[in-house]
Order: structure tokens, then sequence, then C-alpha cells
């Protein structure tokens, strides 16, 4: 927009100086501020993830890499049977915390997660088919654990059930897959649930405030609008707008393409009645545009500024809240300079790469099964002590 609205014109008004005028000046150049505002936050979000992109991407795909591989590595050992059935239970912990992370992690794309779920369902079908089925109930409660992991605890079967497991572990598949669904209706339903009682209440609190009020209000505030968008002056900007933006009257290539897509906003402005955006084009493709309204007229333009300050302030709330990847990465590193923003790049770079070297340590360190548990013994004696300390349980080295 190349000038505020500064050539509004009252009917039989001799004095620009006017209050009615004034007002809508000032609500004219505070939506310009809040315009340039939020356009300038989104560029600068865009622009501190084009640099995350160049100097920060690469090393969190190679962290995704190197636990994709990890978790494969480790698959690998789940039906050994040396392992005691403690440590057994720690290696599922530990890989499912894995798969979670990969499942979780934006950057994660191009890696295969279904195929590393089914490569570790596979493994525990094999070490549940390794299970003496005659033997005592001790060989059961394992199986049993090891499902447990599997499902979060939700598969509860009883002996009878693991032993047909045991004699066919293709049927573990099915339950896991029955489990699934059964979660994904009960999130469902929870949804529904939530969203009925967020209305249920809506409606509680709008009777208690007296409905009536509300109605009559947004009914004078729609009449009001509605009359602006009826005014002959309006009408004659919609006019004049398509006189001077119709693509017909180009001859450039170029500029006829411009204007098309001009008269399509334009268009859309007056199907959807949306006044603010005639009186922003009028003024920005009209030279010298000049707006005459009578009283009842101006004051329908006040509300209607207002709201558009209103919404413009919305916007850049939903901006700096948004769950985009761009804008949590932003949250996560944007600092008071570049310099400071830069630093915070690469502070989480190194601490990606430590964790990358952790993870080659490990796959370096851990080539028999006697050297797996080991380290499985160290995490559990590890995770033992931090319980006891009132320290983090889940805080344990690779």
């Amino acid at each position: 927009m190349n000038k505020s609205l500064i050539n509004i014109k009252q009917k039989n008004a001799s004095s620009t100086a006017d209050p009615k005028l004034q007002s809508l000046e000032k609500l004219w150049l505070k939506i310009e501020k809040h315009e340039k505002r939020n356009a300038t936050l989104e560029k600068k979000i865009n622009t501190l993830f084009d640099q995350f992109t160049i100097d920060v991407l690469p090393h969190e795909k190679r962290q995704c890499q190197q636990t994709t591989i990890l978790i494969q590595h480790l698959i690998k050992f789940i039906y050994k049977k040396s392992l005691s059935e403690q440590q057994r239970v720690e290696l599922l912990d530990w890989i499912e915390h894995e798969i979670s992370f990969i499942e979780q992690h934006p950057f994660a794309e191009g890696i295969d997660i279904e195929s590393i779920r089914k490569s570790f369902t596979d493994a525990l079908m094999k070490s549940a088919k390794n299970i003496p089925i005659d033997d005592s109930k001790i060989d059961l409660e394992e199986m049993r654990m090891m499902l447990d992991e599997l499902s979060d605890g939700r598969l509860q079967l009883s002996d009878e059930e693991l032993i047909a497991l045991a004699k066919d572990p293709s049927l573990i598949a099915q339950h896991i897959e029955n489990l699934q669904q059964e979660h994904a209706q009960e999130e469902l339903e929870d949804e529904m649930f939530n969203e009925q009682a967020f209305a249920d209440e809506a409606d509680d609190f709008y009777d208690f405030f007296n409905e009536d009020f509300f109605s009559q209000s947004q009914k004078s505030k729609d009449s009001g609008l509605e009359k602006l968008f009826k005014s002959s002056q309006l009408n004659k900007m919609y006019k004049r707008l398509a006189f001077l933006l119709h693509p017909d009257k180009e001859l450039d290539a170029q500029k006829k393409i411009e204007k098309n897509a001009l008269m399509h906003t334009l268009s859309d402005a007056r199907k959807q009645k949306d006044a603010f955006t005639i009186l922003k084009m009028y003024q920005q493709y009209v030279p010298e545009a000049e707006f005459i309204f009578d009283d009842e007229t101006l004051l329908a333009l006040h509300r209607l500024l207002e709201e558009k300050v209103q919404d413009l302030n919305t916007q850049h709330r939903d901006i700096k809240q948004s769950n985009a990847i761009q804008t949590l990465v932003w949250r996560k590193f944007s600092a008071r300079s570049k310099k400071l923003t830069q630093l915070n790049f690469e502070h989480h770079i190194d601490d990606l790469e430590t964790e990358n070297f952790d993870a080659d340590d490990l796959l370096t360190s851990i080539k028999t099964v006697r050297a797996l548990g080991k380290f499985l013994t160290l995490r559990i004696e590890e995770k033992n002590a931090a319980y006891f300390n009132f320290g983090n349980p889940f805080s344990v080295p690779f």
C-alpha cells in the first residue's frame, strides 16, 4: 500500500480534521503497520529455517540414519537365548525408545519406519517361537513380558493364548493390529467427546451471559457492514477497479497475467462481501483515490477497520504459536542477533555430533551377545541408581 486513507471525505464535511476521519486515519495506519509486522515475522521465520536447512539439517538426518542403523543392529540380538530375562526386557525397551524417536522425528523422511517396525515384530515372533511351550510357567511369563513391551502393556493374554502364540507366532501380528485399531478408535471417541464437551460448555457460557444480547449485537454489526458493502460509493469503487484492472484491456503479456490475478481477487472480494479488500485495492490502484461516505457508512467502515486490526493481531499470534516445522525451528533457535542464533545452531550441531559419535561407538563395541549383555546390565544399574537418587530414571547414556 503506497499511501494511507487520507482522502476519506464525509458528505458535506468542510474539514478533514473531523474526529471520525482522524480515527479512521489512525486505524488505517495501524493496519498498514500490523500487516508489515506480520510479513516481517513470517520472513524472519522462513529466513531462519532456510539457514537451518543448510547448516543443521544434514546433521539431523545423519542422526536419524545412525539411530536406524543402531536399531537394526540391536534387533538381531532379541532372540538370543543367552540374554537374561531382565536384559531382554531392557533391550526391548531400548529398541522401542529408539523406534519412537525416529517415528516422532520431524526430519526422518526417507526412513522406512514401517519396515523397521516389521523387523522388530518379526524378531519378537522368532524369540517367542524359541520359548519351549512344554516348560514351566516361567517361560510363559518371559513371553508375556516381551509382549507387554511390544504393546505397552495393553496386550493381556491368558496362559492358553500365550501357548497358542508360541505354536503360531504369526498370530502376534494380528493381536498387535487389533490393538492399534482399538487404540485409534479410542482416540477418535475421546476427541469427539472433548469436542462435544467444549461445545456444551460454550453453550452454557452464552446462555449464562444472556444470548439475546450477543445475538442483537452481532445483528447490529452485520447490518452495518452490509450497508457499507451496499453503499453506492463502494459499488462505484468496484466498477472503477474492474474497468482499470480488466486483463482484456492490457496488451503486455506479463501485465495481462498480473491483472488477471487482480481481477480474481477483486471478484472474490465482491462475492464474499469483503469491503476491506475493495477499499484497499481502490487506494492502491486508483490515482487520487477519494472516499465520500455518510455518517452511518463511516461508522460501519470504522467497525470494519477495527475488525481488521483484531484479525491481524490474531494472525500475528497464530504465526508465533504455529506448530509448522518452520515456526518450531524459529522458536527453538531464534535469538536477539544473527550471531547468537548461529551460536545456537552450532551448540545444537555439537550435541548431534556427540550423539552420532556415541552411536558409532556402540556399533563398534557391541559385536557379541556378551558385550551387549554387559552394556544392558550397565543401563539397568544406572536406571536403578537414578530411581534411588530421585533423578530422572530415563537419563541414561546410549
